[in-house]
């Protein structure tokens, strides 16, 4: 029997979490692959074969309910039991009840390298970063080649800006198994942070803002329609491995505009605020909603994203620079494709501009 893996073979179901993790998402999928497995696992009941199942096929609601009651009669020291209901209680965002889930399977088994990798996972999406750090550090300690654990170093690497080192983990994932999904989108988003630290250089060189060297600059330059575009093929990568999901058409527009942005084409030319006559003037800008799973999860933080405000008056190439989990990301897609604006214009004609577009979750 496996246990579930965050970012194991596509021929598995898979759920969106996330966040995050892309990236942030990270969105993240849960899935199930081959895992180390606790020793000497006891015989499982129906109650575990059903949970397991229904969090297989994403009903994670279901999953919890028979997972619960498998614990509560004859599987009570069965970690693996108590990993997959941790598991599914995450996806719901019921992270304190997660968290007692995989303390459960570590009492039985301490050297569960699955449910500490979940464990560093609950951590990461709850933000608390050194125990995400020491968990994650933990499982690869008893199996180096455990790749949830590696994907969750990855992450931490992505959220700290360390994007080289975040493409170094995700090329020694696909080492570990080329068909980790997840392992491509980490890659595509740690080339996308690469691509936007490029573009505060060029910007901040022509405002004298600092005093980089023309060869950094002019680097940075050249560089940018390469980590688009290398970005874009991680991307349609991950798309190829993973099933068909409710979020499968997000993430295309996510490649499309990655493509858009990385054109060259003058014809098809999007302006910077800088270079327009005068600048789009939005007229509203409707705020996201909270999501219930990011509520009990306790989820803040904001939304980074990339838009073209184009010249036909619609919104355009929606671009997730820094997203949350649980939903938020996508509410803030859909929030940003509200908006009503008076577009650009050079010359007095209207042209289409691209802006920054920021949304912040609080709880009070």
């Amino acid at each position: 029997m496996s246990s579930p893996n965050l970012i194991g073979r596509p021929s598995r179901r898979a759920a969106l979490a996330l966040a995050a993790c892309f990236l942030a998402a990270l969105a993240c999928h849960a899935r199930t692959a081959l895992a180390r497995q606790p020793q000497q696992p006891p015989a499982t009941s129906t109650d575990v074969e059903r949970g397991v199942e229904l969090y297989r096929q994403g009903d994670f609601k279901g999953a919890t309910k028979a997972l619960r009651a498998a614990v509560k009669k004859q599987s009570k020291s069965d970690p693996r039991a108590w990993l997959f209901l941790g598991q599914a209680l995450m996806w719901r965002g019921e992270l304190g009840d997660a968290r007692k889930a995989f303390d459960s399977a570590l009492r039985l088994d301490p050297n569960f390298a699955s449910a500490r990798a979940s464990l560093a996972f609950l951590h990461l999406n709850a933000g608390r970063v050194r125990d995400a750090e020491r968990e994650a550090a933990r499982a690869v300690e008893l199996d180096p080649n455990h790749i949830d654990a590696h994907y969750v170093v990855g992450v931490l690497r992505l959220r700290e800006g360390a994007w080289l080192r975040a493409i170094e983990k995700a090329d020694q994932i696909i080492k570990l198994d080329e068909r980790a999904a997840l392992a491509y989108a980490l890659k595509s988003e740690a080339l996308l942070g690469l691509h936007e630290y490029g573009r505060r250089i060029i910007a901040d060189e022509s405002r004298g803002a600092y005093g980089y060297g023309p060869a950094t600059v002019e680097q940075a330059r050249a560089s940018q329609p390469s980590r688009l575009k290398e970005a874009a093929e991680n991307l349609e990568k991950y798309l190829s491995l993973v099933p068909p999901t409710p979020d499968a058409a997000a993430k295309r527009e996510q490649l499309e505009a990655m493509l858009a942005y990385a054109e060259t084409d003058p014809a098809r030319r999007i302006y910077r605020m800088s270079e327009a006559t005068t600048r789009a003037v939005i007229k509203a800008k409707p705020e996201p909603d909270y999501t219930e799973e990011a509520r009990r999860a306790g989820i803040t933080g904001f939304v980074r994203l990339r838009a073209v405000l184009a010249a036909d008056g619609t919104v355009k190439h929606v671009l997730v620079l820094k997203g949350l989990s649980y939903g938020l990301t996508e509410k803030c897609v859909a929030a940003a494709r509200k908006i009503r604006f008076e577009p650009a214009t050079l010359n007095g004609a209207p042209v289409s501009q691209v802006v920054m577009l920021e949304y912040n979750f609080n709880i009070f």
